[in-house]
């Protein structure tokens, strides 16, 4: 319960001594209730079964419209490979009312706002953040970017070596690429495997008709989610989208190529010449919203989600051995990874993997401290509040961001104390990235079960020089 006070003066009643006297007024619920109060939401579904969110702010002045559509690397055929991050390229390229690049720009710059889009596995984003005296621009532009795109073949050709430039620059990044190499690696050949913006051949082999085809398969009201949050009206938000985004109804949502647990190897190398090996070890999880989401998530928040979580203290304050280090949990519609990653020394390697691992033990077989798991949650709960005051997604470049996007954010903490209480299952596949060699970067990955197999990693880890790991195999 929350309570503001509110001066009277005089008083009601006769005192000798003069002093305010306070009126209880309660405003909303406390902790929980009180967090999703501030953001109570309206859903409209329109007749071509676009779905419209609503989220009033009405103490700020400016709005953000998101269109959210269920495509992304994972909706892709192996030869088409990074078509939907390619064609989220295109779209700022213009359609019929804004026809080039400078005339979607200068219509939101004019306005002073901003915009972006992102591409994940699951979906593509497309964003605007702009004054709500001018928010109709927002649904204008947007809704003549994706609707009548021209995708012509000039703007293809010219957009392609921007691609693969990009594609260039985040191999050039260890950090990227070691995230890049290890999802190839724990998925196998298979869309979750792939890199989102694919790669330089398949970028270069793409044509126009295949972004016609690709438009027309996934870019229908069924398809797609729009929410609008700040100063805005649901009225109003339902009124323009009607008005502006007469997408084809369709059929129902798009479908994924399912998850398929493939056997794959457990060692990949990538040599760099580089003063740090990073390194990547993960875990297959449950999927998106299923029960054991939520206790892995105030998990990972325990290991290394924080400067206070257990990895950074283990690993940086306390010994010294790396500057980042850090766990993650992304979750698909039917699958996921907990993930641990790291940037060390060269010859601290094998320390570092050593004490990650101990501490993955840790948490596997000893239950939580009610503390820090509290700490946890807290964390969790606040780092919310702030994502969700800034009314637009941290999304970043999107091209790296597994595990798709998200709206929202309230399913995120247990509902009861025993959701979350640190005793679940860690799962039990993990890959590994490591560097052992002096003066080049080694990335290492393998994927074991944990229990007694842990201590096996650990020894190998500590023991086996490069020369040892051979064709994916520890030898």
């Amino acid at each position: 319960m929350i309570f503001q006070y509110r001066a009277e003066w005089p008083p009601k009643e006769k005192s000798s001594v003069r002093q305010p006297q306070k009126e209880c007024i309660e405003t909303s619920g406390g902790g929980y209730n009180r967090r999703m109060k501030r953001f109570e939401h309206t859903l409209t579904t329109l007749p071509w079964k676009l779905r419209c969110i609503t989220i009033p702010l009405p103490a700020v002045r400016s709005i953000t419209l998101m269109v959210l559509v269920r495509v992304g690397s994972r909706f892709e055929s192996k030869d088409h490979n990074g078509i939907s991050h390619f064609m989220e390229h295109m779209f700022f390229k213009g359609g019929q009312r804004y026809p080039d690049t400078m005339a979607v720009a200068g219509a939101i710059d004019g306005a002073g706002g901003s915009f972006n889009a992102f591409t994940s596995e699951e979906v593509v984003g497309y964003y605007v953040k702009i004054t709500s005296a001018r928010k109709e621009i927002a649904y204008d532009v947007l809704s003549d970017m994706l609707l009548t795109a021209k995708f012509a073949t000039e703007e293809i050709d010219r957009e392609r070596n921007v691609i693969i430039e990009e594609i260039r620059m985040h191999h050039d990044d260890p950090t990227s690429q070691v995230s890049t190499d290890f999802h190839r690696l724990f998925f196998g050949d298979q869309p979750l495997g792939w890199d989102v913006a694919g790669t330089e051949e398949r970028v270069g082999s793409l044509k126009r008709e295949h972004f016609l085809s690709h438009h027309r398969k996934y870019y229908y009201g069924a398809n797609c989610v729009i929410t609008a949050a700040g100063d805005i009206t649901p009225a109003d938000h339902e009124a323009l989208c009607s008005r502006y985004f007469a997408f084809g109804a369709g059929d129902g949502p798009a479908s994924a190529q399912p998850y398929e647990n493939l056997v794959t190897d457990r060692i990949f190398i990538r040599e760099r010449k580089t003063e740090q090996a990073h390194f990547i070890f993960g875990f297959p999880v449950c999927g998106a919203e299923e029960e054991d989401e939520k206790p892995l998530k105030v998990a990972s928040a325990i290991l290394g989600g924080s400067m206070s979580s257990r990895l950074f203290h283990q690993i940086r304050e306390r010994r010294g051995l790396a500057y980042y280090i850090n766990s993650g949990l992304a979750t698909y519609q039917d699958t996921g990874i907990f993930q641990v990653s790291s940037g060390v020394n060269l010859s601290k390697i094998k320390d570092a993997l050593k004490f990650a691992l101990l501490e993955m033990e840790k948490i596997k077989n000893e239950p939580v401290p009610p503390e820090e798991l509290t700490r946890a949650k807290e964390n969790i709960k606040g780092h919310t509040d702030l994502a969700l005051e800034a009314r637009r997604p941290d999304c970043g470049s999107g091209r790296r961001d597994r595990g798709g996007y998200t709206t929202g954010g309230a399913k995120i903490f247990p509902e009861r104390e025993d959701e979350a209480d640190g005793r679940r299952p860690v799962y039990a596949r993990c890959g590994l990235g490591l560097g052992l060699q002096d003066g080049v970067g080694r990335l290492l990955y393998f994927q074991e079960r944990l229990g007694n197999d842990a201590q096996f990693l650990i020894r190998q880890v500590a023991l086996h020089p490069a020369e040892r790991v051979r064709g994916g195999n520890l030898v």
